[in-house]
């Protein structure tokens, strides 16, 4: 922003807020924004609370209408971190049409990524970030799997969703073929062999990650089979009509490190090929994991993407102990602080309605 336009700001942003506190008439307040739109861009000095947490505080539905008219930002936070939407109350008209923005804006943001992409052939190539942390060090450490910047791969505390996943991945034994993409710890594939399933199929890119597997005997398994790469270079092999393990699953898991939402939407769009009719997808669902209305805002986009693709989507809540600060000590930053986790339950509908 120019200094002119800061200026602007400072001049007319305490102004909204003032018509705001009043409960001024909407029309008022649409008047003042037609006449200074960058008004929206105001903060509070101490709080940094924007014009739109003042709204919702104040429990006009209109004026938060306006404010995301006029270009405010649905995901700014104050200083604590706070979002608009994290103050509104539940299920209110004013916290469905700001989840409803901010999945309408993710929604386009990620359109236009995935058009901005290139990929090698149809299966996508590894972005960057994945590239990058495939060829950095990583390192197992008394219940994390740390990166060579000490971001937490994975943790001993997410044993509990693990399992819970696992139980439904693998609801009976020796029935099941299960696959895998994402081993870290291998938490949740050995919960997975714990329930006996007839096939268990493990991609896993990273070198180090696949001696940790050797080291600890999984390539030894009878029913496992581990295929080395990223899932972009082993899903041709799964789908190739002559592989001889198994290339149609009952159950399917997804987590993997340093890849955003744009690989998670790739990689569903394969899910139908993989997955058996009727079949189970789940996924660790970490995503905006120290907000909560981020959180629920990309639990949304989930359920509306993978309900295009054939899935009949349903959260199963688990309430998440305080995991203290400790729990993040010696790790960079922490990926988890809310106190549900909405485990994803994804089932393969028919794709063609009986006439």
């Amino acid at each position: 922003m120019t200094e002119d336009i800061i200026a602007h700001i400072s001049e007319t942003g305490p102004k909204l807020v003032c018509l705001i506190e009043k409960n001024s008439e909407i029309e008022e307040i649409k008047d003042f924004l037609e006449k200074h739109p960058e008004s929206v861009h105001y903060r509070l000095p101490e709080t940094l609370d924007s014009p739109l947490h003042i709204a919702v505080r104040q429990g006009s539905l209109a004026v938060v209408k306006s404010l995301i008219e006029y270009g405010h930002i649905w995901n700014e936070v104050n200083k604590d971190k706070i979002s608009a939407g994290e103050l509104a109350e539940k299920d209110s008209d004013i916290y469905e049409y700001l989840l409803n923005e901010g999945c309408r804006c993710e929604m386009i943001l990620n359109l236009l990524e995935r058009k901005n992409t290139e990929f090698e052939n149809e299966y996508g190539e590894s972005d960057n970030l994945t590239v990058q942390y495939l060829s950095n060090d990583i390192t197992y450490s008394d219940g994390k799997l740390l990166d060579s910047e000490k971001n937490a791969v994975m943790m001993a505390w997410e044993a509990p969703l693990m399992k819970r996943h696992a139980e439904i991945l693998v609801p009976r034994e020796n029935e099941v073929h299960v696959l895998n993409i994402g081993f870290g710890l291998g938490i949740i594939d050995s919960y997975i062999q714990q329930r006996n399933p007839k096939s268990h199929t493990i991609i896993e890119a990273h070198p180090k990650v696949l001696e940790y597997m050797k080291n600890n005997g999984w390539y030894e398994k009878e029913n496992v089979r581990i295929l080395e790469g990223t899932w972009q270079d082993c899903l041709p092999k799964i789908m190739n009509e002559n592989y001889e393990f198994c290339n149609l699953f009952d159950s399917i898991f997804f987590d993997t490190f340093s890849e955003n939402y744009q690989a998670l939407y790739k990689f569903h769009s394969f899910l139908p090929q993989i997955l058996k009719e009727g079949g189970t997808y789940t996924f660790f669902n970490g995503l905006g994991g120290t907000n909560q209305f981020f959180y629920s805002v990309y639990s949304r986009i989930v359920d509306m993407d993978l309900a295009q693709l054939g899935f009949k989507v349903e959260f199963e809540n688990i309430s998440m102990n305080d995991l203290g600060d400790d729990i993040w000590q010696d790790t960079r930053r922490e990926y988890w602080s809310l106190p549900v986790y909405m485990l994803p339950i994804c089932i393969l509908e028919s794709m063609w309605e009986e006439e």
